[in-house]
């Protein structure tokens, strides 16, 4: 997947959130870019720099329903929404180089395996906006 600092990660997720209690990668990148990951029944979404990866506050599921989550940056924050309204941001400045990344779905090799669903995973070379997550949600 091309990589660049303003960038953004929408997909549909239906976690299976009683078969956890170890860290699981959803979507992972192998070097850069936004990323998903799930412990027990919540979830972060975040975005890999440098070997760092900087997320958004946990958000727990209180089911197993399929629920709407976009990972946006863009150079100085890390903006995590849910079912198309604001949950979280980290204030971090960095930038990811323009370069391709491999994405890993539904684990990283030696980590334990998803067990769960995604459906309409997109990737974005730009930082969507408010207004994009909600239109993306409402498709």
């Amino acid at each position: 997947v091309p990589q660049q600092t303003n960038t953004s990660l929408s997909v549909w997720v239906k976690p299976d959130y009683f078969a956890y209690d170890n860290y699981t990668y959803v979507i992972g990148s192998s070097a850069y870019g936004p990323i998903a990951t799930q412990v027990s029944s919540s979830m972060t979404g975040g975005v890999v720099m440098n070997s760092t990866t900087l997320g958004g506050n946990p958000f727990h599921f209180p089911d197993d329903n399929w629920r709407h989550m976009v990972i946006t940056y863009n150079g100085l924050d890390v903006k995590v929404y849910i079912d198309g309204q604001f949950y979280s941001s980290n204030h971090q400045t960095g930038f990811i180089p323009t370069s391709l990344s491999d994405y890993f779905l539904g684990c990283v090799p030696g980590k334990t395996l998803w067990k769960g669903a995604f459906d309409d995973l997109r990737f974005y070379s730009r930082t969507l906006s408010a207004s994009d997550v909600q239109k993306l949600y409402n498709l």
